[in-house]
Parts: structure tokens; C-alpha cells; sequence
């Protein structure tokens, strides 16, 4: 038996200065996962050297086989980690 559902990460492929600029670009990467119904369960800013990042963890449909538009950077699914479509 298939699971109807996956839980995935993306990791945030912008690289920020401070906390707090990564903190806002999470929230607003959150909220477009959200609005695209891809249900964010986690999000957590995390240390790159010296900057931040952050990683999303969200729940997407595993019998769905995503085609993303490798020109819309902004869309959700296309930077996952676990994906054959991330870098």
C-alpha cells in the first residue's frame, strides 16, 4: 500500500546576514506553501557559516508527481530537498 501523503523539506536557497531576515523570508515562504495547499508542518531558521537560512517541513501528496517550472524559482516545490527536481 502507497501512502496518500509524504512529508518533505525545503530548504530556503536564499542566505541572509541576520536572524531576522530569515525569519521574515521563512514566514513569507510558509505562507505561499500554505495558499499553493502544501500544509507546513515545521519551519526552523538555521545557522550557514556565519548566516542563516531556514527549512520547511510540509506535508504534499505522495501519489502527486509535481512538474515544476524551472522558470518560477518562487514556487513551492522548486527547491525540495528530497526531490529530483532540487539542486
Amino acid at each position: 500500500m502507497t501512502p496518500s501523503i509524504a512529508i518533505k523539506t525545503y530548504q530556503g536557497q536564499e542566505i541572509f546576514d541576520f536572524e531576522r531576515e530569515a525569519e521574515d523570508a521563512m514566514a513569507n515562504k510558509a505562507a505561499v506553501f500554505n495558499n499553493a495547499g502544501l500544509a507546513v508542518i515545521s519551519s526552523r531558521v538555521i545557522e550557514v557559516g556565519r548566516d542563516y537560512s531556514y527549512v520547511l517541513e510540509y506535508i504534499a501528496r505522495a501519489s502527486l508527481n509535481p512538474i515544476v517550472n524551472p522558470h518560477n524559482p518562487d514556487h513551492p516545490l522548486a527547491n525540495p530537498i528530497d526531490s529530483p527536481f532540487g539542486e
